[in-house]
């Protein structure tokens, strides 16, 4: 909750608004059922290509497992579904507002 108003304090007000609304629209399509949920994942393109969000993607998976638990995430980037998917990941749910947006699944191994 501290964050969430950090964030408000920070952001103009048609970029909260923004925020907000892709929030909605996530937890819109979320599954009902328990799961671990892959936040922000990303790598600084000055470190791209060392596999470092692929080795962090892999704990979050295994914890999931663990749990025998789905891992779940969501892309705005077209280019990351591919990207997702050769890492095992399948498209369950989409959105198209506020922009295109996919909900992401691996059921655990």
């Amino acid at each position: 909750m501290v964050a969430r108003c950090l964030l408000a304090a920070q952001l103009p007000a048609d970029a909260l608004a923004r925020v907000h609304a892709y929030n909605e629209a996530v937890r819109a399509v979320r599954p009902l059922i328990p799961f671990w949920y892959l936040g922000v994942l990303g790598t600084h393109p000055d470190h791209a290509g060392r596999r470092w969000g692929h080795a962090v993607m892999k704990a979050g998976l295994r914890r999931a497992a663990q749990d025998r638990l789905p891992a779940i995430l969501e892309t705005s980037n077209p280019a990351n579904v591919e990207v997702y998917h050769r890492a095992g990941w399948e498209v369950v749910r989409s959105v198209t507002d506020p922009l295109p947006i996919w909900l992401m699944q691996q059921l655990p191994h």
